[in-house]
Formats: structure tokens, sequence, C-alpha cells
């Protein structure tokens, strides 16, 4: 498998490289192009889940991952099986956020810096260029930590930087920057599009945001490989509920089902107000602009807001805390559930610990144990505009690169 634009232009690319560009050029995202199917994997017998994991990065990419790689990225990736809880009526919620960020950012950042660490044989130093939205901060910076030779830059908008450990910033002997930017989100957002392809001196810039390449790749293995997981003595419908406002999880559910995933379908919650949307939503478009009518036949929308009492009375019966988007996804699972009359499963993803939500402000919501010794507010390094000179700028600087 390989990566394509969404727009139709460029030349496709290999993981590795795709993962270095982030993106294909000033518009559109990476999808994956080409056919593979999946599916003597998925029935094979009985394994680990790194040991599926593996398998399944082995057979989408072999021109970049051979076999023994793809177990040494699955064991640093995909280690311990996510766990998962029955919630009755045919429900199990898959817990994703039990690693060092307390996020499914996780296993996609691990992934992200593993494949890095192992075609980084030229002697280059990787710098990466993310947001800091949420968890992503947090997981990259886990991920990265302890990778010779890696550098992680963090621009921050308005939001305040939270979950980084002290001695992952690199004024206290650690790899992370921060840079604050004066022009708010969308601004961040255009200025780590516009990194993709570039160079500080002999250094690859990679924007390492959720659209990178090598993260969808590794959400599209964690669904494959946790779908293998739950859908042990199972014969009947099994069905995925996953955020609404989150394009990459659907996107990435719809590359597994056209892998040959058997999942019945997916199941997006619908709220009062209205859903935020995120750049993943053009690749959901592009599935379904390829595959006309496909979408409606496999998304069910179900109302989640008449359920979210019931949800919460799961929680506080033993369930682990969940976030907003997991809570919205376990009440449309059993509005649901009703109709499947026990022959299915719905698998309803935590995808992150509920401080991370919006309104778990610090001070309202602690850290995860984990988490316990970082910051809440995190100060940046250096303030910047949104342009590419400046950033570049700063950047030589701050990480001491000769650009001349």
């Amino acid at each position: 498998m390989q990566f394509n634009s969404t727009r139709g232009k460029g030349l496709q690319r290999k993981l590795e490289e795709a993962a270095v560009w982030g993106y294909p050029g000033a518009d559109g995202l990476y999808t994956l192009a080409g056919e593979v199917d999946l599916r003597n994997e998925i029935y094979a017998p009985e394994a680990s889940f790194p040991e599926i994991a593996a398998s399944f990065m082995s057979a989408l990419f072999p021109e970049n991952i051979d076999p023994r790689m793809a177990q040494r990225l699955a064991e640093l990736s995909f280690g311990p099986a996510p766990l998962i809880h029955d919630a009755g009526s045919g429900i199990l919620v898959m817990d994703l956020a039990t690693g060092p960020s307390a996020s499914a950012a996780d296993y996609e950042a691990a992934f992200l810096a593993g494949l890095l660490a192992e075609h980084k044989a030229r002697g280059e130093r990787l710098v990466l260029v993310a947001l800091g939205h949420g968890s992503e901060a947090a997981a990259l910076a886990e991920a990265t930590a302890g990778i010779p030779g890696i550098e992680l830059v963090i621009l921050g908008a308005r939001d305040p930087i939270r979950g980084l450990k002290p001695s992952r910033l690199r004024r206290e002997g650690g790899h992370v920057s921060i840079l604050s930017l004066r022009s708010g989100a969308a601004a961040a957002q255009a200025l780590l599009r516009s990194v993709s392809g570039r160079r500080l001196g002999s250094l690859p810039l990679i924007p390492a945001g959720p659209a990178n390449p090598a993260r969808l790749a590794a959400r599209t293995v964690l669904q494959i490989a946790s779908f293998v997981q739950c859908r042990r003595g199972v014969a009947g419908d099994i069905l995925y509920a996953l955020p609404a406002d989150d394009g990459f999880a659907l996107a990435a559910g719809l590359w597994a089902w056209n892998l040959g995933l058997p999942m019945t379908g997916f199941v997006l919650p619908i709220a009062a107000g209205k859903a935020r949307t995120d750049e993943g939503r053009e690749l959901v478009e592009t599935f379904d602009r390829e595959r006309p009518g496909l979408l409606r036949s496999i998304v069910v929308y179900k109302s989640a807001d008449e359920e979210l009492g019931a949800a919460k009375a799961l929680v506080e019966a033993g369930a682990p805390a969940l976030d907003a988007a997991s809570l919205r996804g376990l009440a449309a699972a059993l509005s649901l559930s009703l109709g499947l009359k026990g022959h299915g499963r719905i698998i309803v993803p935590r995808p992150a610990h509920p401080c991370w939500d919006e309104a778990g402000a610090p001070g309202r919501c602690l850290l995860p144990e984990g988490l316990s010794s970082a910051l809440t507010d995190a100060r940046p390094d250096a303030e910047i505009g949104g342009s590419l000179e400046e950033l570049e700028s700063v950047l030589a600087r701050l990480l001491d690169i000769r650009t001349a």
C-alpha cells in the first residue's frame, strides 16, 4: 500500500516518505492507495495483540516494513492489549487510554517515532512539528523521548500546553521546545502544513499532527487488531461506535473495512448542538466520492442525548471514567443495542482520559497518575507570528542549527 493525495495530485509515496512529508502539498491529505486483502490475517489463529498488529503492518506495507521490523514496531507501539470492559447489552468498552499520555494518541505517536527511528540510517536528526491540542503534546513527547537525534517542537495557539513532564523540555535537558503563536489555531494549522517537504539546514521538518500518514496507518492497524480481539466468540454483527467529530477515526475505520475487515458498520452519535469538524473529514469525503452510496450503508447515526443518563449509570457501576466522546459513543450504542437483541456486539473505544476534555480545565480535572508530575500550563520558549520564515529562524536559534 502507498499514499496518494486526496486532490489527485502528486506522486504516490511509500509509508516512510509520506510520513516524513506529512502532507502531499499546499492542499489535500494523504490517503491510502492500492489493494490489499487482509482477510487471511483477520481470520488467523489466536495470537497476542502485538502479534496481530505486526502481521497487519507487514501485510499492508511490505515495501517499508519486513516481518522483523513489524515485530519491533508492534512491541513498541501496540505492547499491552487494550483492556475490555463488558458494559452489558452486547456493548464492549475498549480502553485505549492506558499509555503514557492516557490517550489513544500514544499508539499513533509511538508508531511514527518508531518508524522514523528505524529508517534514520543517514545520520540526520529529525525535527517534528505538531499542534498542542489535547493529549497531542504529551503523547509525542513521551513517544520520542530517548530516541537519539529527534527534536520535537510543539506549536501552541491560545490553549495551554498540558501534560508535558518538565524533564522532556529542552531547557531542562530534554528534546521538546514550545512555540506560542500569536495568530491563533487556524494559523498554527496552516503553519504545520507549510513545513511539509522542507528542511532546516540538513534536517527534515516533519508535520507530526493527526493527519500524518504513519499516525493514520497506526489508527487503521489499531482498529483492525482490536476488532480481531473483540470478535472472538461472536458470529453476529459487530459495529464500532466512533466520535462524530473525529474524521480521522472514521477514515481509519473505512480504510480497515475496505481492506477486508468484516465490520457490519460504524455508529456515530448525534448530540445536541453543533459538532466540531477536523481535517479528517476530507478523507471520509474522498472515500464517499470514490464509492458512491456506500457510506450511507455502513454508517449509522444515533441520538446520544436520550441515553446519556443510562451511560453515566454504567460508568458509576464500575466502567472506567469516560471522556465526553466515549460517553456519547456509549449512549449511542445503548440506543442501538436494543435492535441487535443480543445477536452482535458494539465496540465503544475509550480514546482518552476525561482530563483531556475541553471542559476538564486545570484545577477541575486532574491529570492521570502517569502524568501526575506533568505541567498543566507549560510556558513557551518563544512567541512567533504565523510565517514560515519566522518559524525557521526561531527553530534555528533554539535548536542551534546552521542553515547557511
